[in-house]
């Protein structure tokens, strides 16, 4: 980071060099000590401008505006003191977020103011060439406030010092520097809480070790976040929380389901119970619909019921087949059957049997 005082009048080299010629300090901020500041320092990235100025030249203030807005810089403005006139337009160079200012500094937001001579034609050409100055300004405030140009021009008529509180409300400042002097090193008010209501929760529990309580006497209940830190205390017979119940710390936790318990004066205030989502209701046509198909559905299935019934009687039959002759193995004869006889023999014992036949 590169710290840059905005200490001296805002002018060119040249106007520098007039003024010596009068007694004048010749130290000015110009063009030239921006340009050189950021050819020094080509590889830094975060600067700081200080201002303690009572303003200068419009011309070179515009000058030294634009060069600081478009060289890829980050830029932060700090008002150290006074930030008049032209300077408080320079100041707004920096982002929004990046600017901030002491406690008791101050700024004269006012018109641009100018002499002229000549004929009436040259004066009021010149009378033009502020106007348009002018218009230039409040585009540089408007794009870097937020605020309307009606308000803004309001604030150039006024021509009054404004303080860091206005700067802040009105969009010249993000932030008003702290006192850092006296204070507890790098805790804030919300650690220093946080701290305190672990430290509580954490006594307590070694109370009720210490000094176990009788069954008739309220116990002490530790209500712990997600991560298991002690939010609040409570002191009843069991862990059921309700109105007026005595607990420590003072403060307002929120419960993973929802609710939202305030704890006030060591008593619980209120316990808001998450609001239950929001149904939308069925109108009565739906709901009409509804049966409809719901009947529908009902016909169909009484009818397939009786559409299968009538077909079962259709399938059966009266046939009855015939009983079934089994087979007859016959079984093979190892050996040869010695007693068969052809058919000669047979036609021979026939033909004998005849002839003695007719003898007897």
């Amino acid at each position: 980071m590169i710290e840059v005082n905005v200490h001296a009048d805002i002018a060119s080299e040249a106007e520098g060099q007039w003024m010596a010629l009068f007694g004048m300090e010749n130290a000015v901020f110009s063009l030239e000590t921006v340009k050189r500041v950021f050819e020094q320092n080509p590889d830094e990235k975060d600067f700081t401008f200080n201002y303690h100025c009572n303003g200068g030249s419009v011309t070179e203030m515009f000058a030294i505006y634009d060069t600081i807005r478009t060289s890829g810089k980050t830029i932060h403005s700090n008002i150290e003191g006074d930030c008049h006139s032209a300077a408080i337009t320079l100041m707004l160079a920096g982002e929004k977020a990046n600017r901030r200012c002491n406690p008791n500094a101050s700024a004269l937001i006012h018109e641009i103011r100018g002499g002229a001579r000549g004929t009436a034609d040259e004066i009021r050409e010149q009378a033009d060439y502020m106007d348009q100055q002018t218009q230039k300004m409040l585009d540089i405030y408007a794009d870097r406030t937020g605020q309307d140009r009606a308000t803004l021009e309001a604030l150039l008529k006024e021509e009054k010092v404004r303080t860091p509180d206005e700067l802040k409300q009105y969009g010249f400042i993000h932030s008003i520097n702290p006192y850092t002097t006296n204070q507890m090193a790098k805790k804030t008010r919300e650690e220093l809480l946080s701290l305190q209501n672990k430290a509580e929760g954490f006594l307590a529990t070694l109370k009720n070790i210490l000094h176990p309580q009788a069954k008739d006497e309220p116990k002490t209940f530790n209500f712990v976040d997600a991560e298991g830190a002690i939010l609040f205390t409570v002191n009843r017979e069991d862990d059921q929380i309700a109105v007026e119940d005595v607990a420590t710390p003072d403060g307002v936790f929120n419960f993973e389901d929802g609710r939202v318990v305030t704890i006030t004066d060591g008593k619980i205030a209120t316990i808001e119970e998450k609001e239950a989502e929001q149904v939308e209701p069925v109108n009565a046509e739906e709901i009409e619909e509804l049966r409809n198909q719901v009947q529908t559905l009902t016909d169909s299935l009484t009818e397939a019921q009786a559409l299968i019934a009538e077909q079962k009687e259709v399938i059966v039959s009266n046939y009855t087949p015939a009983p079934r002759v089994a087979a007859v193995k016959v079984a093979k004869n190892t050996k040869a059957n010695t007693n068969t006889k052809t058919s000669a023999e047979l036609t021979a014992e026939v033909k004998e049997k005849r002839a003695n036949s007719k003898t007897l």
